[in-house]
């Protein structure tokens, strides 16, 4: 004996209308996601671009040279040997201006980024527009000392020794 099928419509619109709203929500998500990355992707290069980044291996000592400019102010590192470990650092020029003692001091006090005061800034400390092809590394013999050179001349200079 066959019984007959019985369909309860309104449970079965039920579901298809938890199945539509709940597609309907994670599609919305889905959106609302990838427009989010695309934003932080946009802001991200938009950020980036002001920013530099270099280094260069030495060969003999296994030290790395690393130039790192946040877009305001721009540090030389020098690494110890066949190593990320940072040994030495010196801030390579600003593209801020020179900021007083007091500054200097607050800056500190906020354990913030250091920056070069007036009076210990030099005539080229200051680059407003910096472009990474600008920047090159001169190795010392030993490659425990490094300088590095913006449009061939020197900025800074880094020793371990």
């Amino acid at each position: 004996m066959l019984l007959p099928l019985v369909i309860n419509h309104s449970s079965t619109n039920r579901v298809r209308k938890n199945f539509a709203e709940d597609l309907i929500l994670k599609t919305s998500n889905l959106v609302v996601r990838s427009i989010a990355t695309l934003g932080l992707l946009v802001f991200t290069s938009i950020a980036m671009a002001d920013q530099i980044f270099l280094n260069s291996k030495n060969a003999v000592s296994g030290r790395m040279a690393i130039l790192e400019d946040d877009g305001q102010v721009a540090h030389l590192y020098l690494t110890a040997p066949s190593s990320r470990k940072i040994e030495r650092d010196v801030i390579l020029y600003m593209r801020i201006q020179p900021i007083t003692e007091g500054e200097w001091k607050k800056i500190m006090a906020a354990k913030s980024t250091p920056r070069l005061t007036i009076n210990m800034a030099s005539t080229t400390a200051v680059i407003e527009d910096p472009a990474e092809h600008e920047f090159e590394f001169c190795w010392s013999h030993d490659g425990n000392s490094v300088a590095a050179l913006r449009h061939g001349m020197p900025l800074a200079f880094i020793s371990a020794t």
